[in-house]
């Protein structure tokens, strides 16, 4: 696929999918403002493709200032992929509404900051052009839920609902933004693994246990790489992608919850 003279806002950009997303639309040829909380990770910012930049995604002063870097720089915005997120681990007799609500703020809060904060950029183009979109990476927690992590596994079903109703909402305005959402199931990120640990702890169960169960729930016999989750989003990018939007893409190994 081919992305010359795209602009591309990736959020969570520093690891994980954020991560591999970023390089493969500028490999592709597009420019992608990169931004996270974290720090870059070594030679990302060196690739000219690739403008790294801070972002606390739940600062919306931070998303006013970064808009403005992007309107001075490039004037329009074709793509944003909502990849930044948290996950929480714990009983729901143990877990602070403080903690369901920072979960809430980061996954959809994140995303709908971002949309609101872009939509300006997004919408500066022709007529005729091809409309610009809005990739969400939410999951198939959001599904069927996730015991002992229900902060993570609302806060994403909130996110695929809110991606629906933006995607309609746009149509009906006619406004041209296609808003879809991407919905991994276990894919092998630092996340992840880490997450695993964290049960491990939770639930006195050995993290090769886990990852062998992890496998057992996928079909497909694996679990998933950065790049399965890569070619989903490069496809509702693209623009021959015209006629999806309001669309959940399951990347899931034919995991069905």
């Amino acid at each position: 696929m081919n992305f010359e003279k795209k602009i591309v806002l990736v959020t969570g950009a520093a690891s994980g999918i954020g991560l591999a997303v970023t390089k493969a639309f500028a490999e592709a040829g597009a420019k992608v403002w990169a931004v996270d909380i974290h720090n870059a990770p070594e030679g990302l910012s060196s690739d000219k493709n690739i403008e790294f930049r801070h972002l606390d995604i739940t600062d919306s002063a931070g998303w006013e200032a970064l808009v403005e870097s992007i309107a001075a720089a490039d004037e329009t915005l074709d793509i944003l992929v909502n990849c930044a997120g948290r996950i929480d681990f714990g009983l729901i007799a143990n877990t602070p509404w403080e903690t369901v609500s920072k979960a809430m703020d980061v996954n959809l809060g994140g995303a709908y900051r971002g949309i609101q904060a872009c939509a300006p950029l997004l919408l500066k183009r022709d007529a005729d052009a091809p409309w610009a979109c809005v990739i969400n990476i939410s999951s198939m927690a959001s599904y069927g839920g996730v015991p002992f992590s229900s902060t993570y596994a609302a806060s994403k079903a909130a996110l695929t609902s809110f991606t629906k109703s933006a995607a309609q909402e746009f149509a009906k305005l006619g406004q041209h933004i296609r808003v879809n959402s991407v919905h991994p199931a276990t894919i092998d990120t630092p996340m992840v693994a880490e997450t695993n640990k964290t049960v491990s702890t939770l639930l006195g169960i050995k993290p090769e246990d886990i990852h062998r169960e992890s496998i057992a729930r996928h079909p497909i016999g694996r679990i998933g790489c950065v790049e399965d989750v890569v070619f989903g989003v490069l496809y509702l990018a693209d623009d021959r992608a015209a006629f999806t939007t309001g669309y959940d893409l399951k990347v899931s190994g034919g995991r069905e919850i």
